[in-house]
């Protein structure tokens, strides 16, 4: 995943962020059966983009503990896959396919800063992404392989991030 990030720091531990980036991924491809089960066609490709808004609030205030500055951050955005329908859900009605998006995206996560200079700091933290996902009617009306599936889901995922930040 790649992305950019920019921050306004706003009062002492307080800082605005806005944030977008790009998963360049692959899919699978399913579609139901009418018995009950699923059968793979195959891999699509995935283009998965989120924007967000990131509130940032730094533990330590303006100060930093031997050069590190722990944070708190939690946001909320837009996500979808850029990449829509593949060829191989072209005959696929509109109640047999996923649609990625767009769709609310939450983010909670902590890290720290390491100031090395007053010009130069790295920057890591953990993540943690929810976001909103509909179940095609075809695949909640049917108990597949994979057990029932309820209409709406929030399934998450957990990332590294890190950056360098060069002051000017």
């Amino acid at each position: 995943m790649t992305g950019v990030r920019y921050g306004i720091h706003a009062t002492g531990p307080l800082t605005f962020e806005a944030s977008t980036s790009l998963l360049v991924s692959d899919r699978e491809v399913y579609e139901p059966d009418g018995a009950g089960g699923v059968r793979r066609l195959g891999t699509a490709n995935s283009y998965v983009g989120s924007a967000q808004v990131l509130v940032h609030l730094t533990v330590t205030g303006s100060r930093t503990w031997h050069g590190l500055a722990p944070f708190l951050l939690a946001g909320g955005g837009l996500t979808g896959d850029f990449a829509g329908p593949s060829d191989l859900e072209a005959d696929f009605g509109a109640g047999d396919r996923y649609d990625f998006g767009p769709a609310m995206i939450v983010t909670l996560g902590a890290g720290t800063r390491w100031y090395v200079t007053d010009r130069l700091s790295f920057r890591l933290e953990g993540v943690f992404h929810l976001w909103r996902l509909t179940t095609p009617r075809s695949f909640v009306e049917s108990v597949t392989e994979l057990g029932p599936l309820s209409e709406h889901e929030w399934p998450g995922t957990v990332g590294i991030v890190g950056g360098v930040h060069l002051g000017f």
